[in-house]
Parts: structure tokens; sequence; C-alpha cells
């Protein structure tokens, strides 16, 4: 989870594309046309950019529209971030920043147009949604936190996004986590177990040690114990 917040911003932008698609599905058909036309684009900027710009003003139209799907599902992630951090003072005051790589109130089709002899050089087109990316901020400075907090921080964006997901569409998922004890002290597993559950459906956990954090007190709970590949000593609360 960590690698959310230290990995490359491609992990980032696809952690915000594939949860604008489940909140706007025809967010997925605008991504495909987007590509589509940035193909066209860039191919004639490699044959030299010759005769009528006839892609600017499709690419533009299409990348504000990406533009804005994204910065809608970032506000409404960025107040359920906010939500679900609360209960962490590690994390007081850390607020989510996007960056879509465009400026505000960018005239996309003039940039284009202007400079469309450096786009001819490079051979691609620069502006685009490859530029965005999302960065965490305190008091308005970059925030960087320890591997723990980092993994911390990736569990709640998950959660938020989850929270963003279920007002829109009234559904929540299966979540599966894996060896939640890994750089999470007791006293974070156990307000972090309990937050996962009641984002989900069903919560499927994986662990070399029991768990900390109690969820008997909402649910059900089956316990099951695997040794050299068999399941065994059952055990249900």
């Amino acid at each position: 989870m960590h690698t959310l917040l230290e990995g490359d911003p491609t992990l980032r932008r696809r952690f915000v594309d594939w949860n604008v698609f489940h909140v706007e599905p025809q967010f997925g058909g605008l991504r495909q046309r987007f590509r589509r036309v940035a193909a066209q684009r860039n191919a004639w900027l490699k044959e030299g950019g010759r005769g009528r710009p006839v892609w600017d003003q499709d690419y533009a139209a299409v990348l504000t529209q990406v533009a804005e799907f994204r910065q809608r599902f970032v506000g409404a992630l960025s107040a359920a971030f906010e939500q679900v951090a609360h209960d962490f003072p590690a994390l007081s005051g850390v607020a989510l920043e996007w960056r879509s790589g465009l400026a505000k109130g960018l005239d996309i089709g003039g940039w284009l147009s202007e400079h469309r002899a450096a786009d001819v050089a490079r051979g691609y087109t620069f502006l685009s949604p490859s530029r965005a990316d999302f960065h965490l901020v305190k008091q308005g400075v970059p925030w960087a936190g320890s591997r723990g907090q980092n993994k911390l921080v990736g569990i709640l964006l998950q959660v938020a996004a989850a929270r963003v997901v279920f007002d829109a569409l009234g559904r929540r998922a299966v979540w599966l986590v894996d060896d939640p004890g890994a750089e999470l002290d007791s006293q974070i597993q156990g307000k972090v177990l309990p937050l996962l559950y009641r984002s989900a459906d069903q919560l499927i956990v994986t662990s070399l040690s029991e768990p900390q954090g109690d969820v008997s007190s909402h649910c059900s709970v089956t316990v099951f114990h695997v040794e050299q590949g068999k399941v065994g000593a059952i055990a249900r609360a």
C-alpha cells in the first residue's frame, strides 16, 4: 500500500482513473476515445504536422472532459479522506492535493496551436492526462511520512474511495487484506480493521499472526487456520 505514495505517478493516476470509472461509467469510453485521438495527433506530429491541425479540436475537447471527471472525483475523495483520517493523530492536518497538469482556465486549443512546433520536434503532444498526479500536503507544505504512515495513508485512500463509490452507487465491495500487521502497530491495526469492515460487504484477512482489532462486536467472524497447506482449526465468533 505504501507504493501508492512512494511509487511512480502512474500508480496514482491508475488509482484515480479506476475509481472515476466506478462512479462515472462513461469514463471508460472517454479514455478510449482520448487514446485514439492522441494516437492520431501524435502520428500527424511525427509526420511533421503539415496541413490543417484537424485533431486539435477533438484532442482539446476530450482532454478537458478527462480532467473534469478526475477533478470532480478527487474533490470528493479529498473530503472523504479527511473524514477517515480524523481518528489518526499522525495524519492531523494532512490533505490531498491534485495537480492536473493543466493550468487553471487554460485554453487548451490555444496552447496546442502555440506549442505545435515544439510538439512536432518531440513527436508527441506534451499536454496530456499523464501530467497529472496527487500529493499530500500539510499547511501547504509537502508531507512525507514514514513507511508505516504511508501504508496507513494508502489504506485510508482506498477506504475514502470506497465511500465515494458507495455514496454514488450504494454498493460496497469485498475487501482482501493481506498481513495488516506489517508496518502497522497494534494500536493502528485496532482502528484500521473495524474501519475496513464498515467499508465492506465482506472482509477477508490473511495474516501470519492474529490481527489486532476486534470486529466481532459488529459482525460474525470465521477464523481458518492454515498449516502446511491444510485448512484446520476453524472457529467462529
